[in-house]
């Protein structure tokens, strides 16, 4: 294992700008939304569940090593949730799943948007940070 503890620095609701999409197959709606800069705008974790909604963690990646800015680490960010069925092509999931590649004492962030009313279920929304099937980190989110 590379990570020797992931920190917890912000969570709650955010702003992202210059949001992308990128494909991912893991995912119920097909891609993932990627930002290069998020604002967190309040400390919740309970939130009212509403098209538009962005929520995530902000967490730093520390390393066994202090010289290991620049090594690569390969993780999972996922988020576990309640039972989401896409009406499109009827998959469905509890979990959206990120294979991420960054740095070691780095600071990293995850978040989910509520684009489509099939997505807001009321429940527990948990963002975990995993490397070799080991959860270093969750952060919960109750959804009202």
């Amino acid at each position: 294992m590379q990570i020797k503890n992931v920190q917890l620095l912000n969570f709650g609701n955010i702003i992202a700008t210059n949001e992308t999409r990128s494909l991912n197959k893991e995912s119920l709606a097909g891609y993932l939304l990627h930002s290069d800069r998020i604002k967190f705008i309040n400390h919740q974790d309970i939130l009212e569940g509403e098209v538009g909604l962005s929520f995530g963690v902000e967490y730093y990646l520390e390393g066994f090593k202090a010289k290991s800015k620049l090594d690569d680490v390969h993780f999972i960010s996922k988020i576990t949730h309640p039972m989401l069925t896409n009406p499109v092509n009827k998959e469905s999931t509890t979990e959206t799943v990120e294979r991420k590649y960054n740095y070691l004492n780095h600071t990293n962030y995850d978040y989910f948007v509520f684009e489509y009313d099939w997505e807001i279920k009321p429940g527990l929304w948990t963002f975990q940070v995993i490397e070799e099937n080991t959860i270093l980190f969750e952060k919960a989110f109750t959804i009202i």
